[in-house]
């Protein structure tokens, strides 16, 4: 309980610490509203995730996620997300995020209880990334985000299973590191706030 005050304190630091962009620094006069996230090829070696983020204005977002692991790591998580997009240019927009997950693990893949939950776990994240926007519309986009979380485990035991112990909080869906690569599609256009 201790290591989640730490990362609120650190997430509070973080926002109050980050230089406020004036809303006539963002280029484009409108945006998309919906944008629908998939994880890159790289990561269907241990996970699927879906990502379906709503922009309630030009700079704020809102992402909804639930993200299936495999093989050593088996389970689901649920996640909400908040995101606020403080700069934009032709190609790029920059963006400083906080997220928060709950999950379940199941004995992993070469186990004989495949369906066995054997705990659950939540997380409190943040971190800062940018969008590359491609193609002549811009929609679809590649989206690269840097951060740092702090998992607990709610009952049971997460790494249950697993012959690399601990791991769950280093290569897992506990992690401290979050580093992600996601492509997207957005879609929707709203006119943007004057």
């Amino acid at each position: 309980m201790k290591r989640l005050k730490y990362i609120l304190f650190a997430i509070c630091i973080l926002f109050f610490s980050l230089p406020v962009f004036s809303q006539d620094s963002l280029l484009i006069n409108t945006y998309y509203r919906n944008s629908i996230y998939f994880n890159s090829p790289i990561s269907l070696i241990n996970k699927y995730r879906l990502k379906y983020e709503v922009r309630y204005n030009q700079g704020n977002a809102y992402v909804a996620s639930l993200t299936n692991y495999h093989y050593l790591f088996r389970g689901y998580a649920f996640g909400l997300e908040y995101k606020h997009y403080s700069y934009k240019s032709k190609r790029t927009e920059k963006l400083v995020y906080i997220k928060s997950a709950w999950g379940i693990s199941h004995d992993d893949e070469y186990s004989d209880n495949k369906n066995t939950i054997v705990g659950s776990y939540m997380f409190l994240g943040a971190g800062i990334g940018q969008q590359v926007f491609l193609g002549k519309q811009k929609r679809f986009f590649l989206e690269f985000t840097e951060g740092l979380r702090s998992a607990i485990t709610i009952n049971g035991n997460n790494d249950l299973g697993n012959p690399f112990g601990g791991s769950f909080y280093i290569f897992g869906p506990g992690a401290i590191l979050d580093l992600n690569i996601n492509m997207g599609w957005r879609f929707t256009n709203s006119l943007a706030l004057k």
